[in-house]
């Protein structure tokens, strides 16, 4: 017997603007300036790009 999973997240979210290098302050006042936990860790996005990597390689498209 074979188990599928569904994952459904639905996320409200500030747009960012078309600035997407802008300065803190600029982030800040749209509504990005909590980084949480990791705001200070340079490592701690690339973490997160792996795992975001490893769940899309396994992605199958069922269109």
């Amino acid at each position: 017997h074979r188990w599928q999973a569904t994952e459904i997240i639905t996320v409200q979210a500030p747009a960012i603007s078309v600035t997407a290098n802008g300065t803190d302050d600029e982030l800040t006042a749209q509504g990005w300036g909590d980084h949480g936990f990791f705001k200070d860790d340079p490592d701690a996005l690339q973490i997160f790009d792996e795992i975001e990597q490893e769940r899309d390689r396994n992605f199958v498209d069922r269109k």
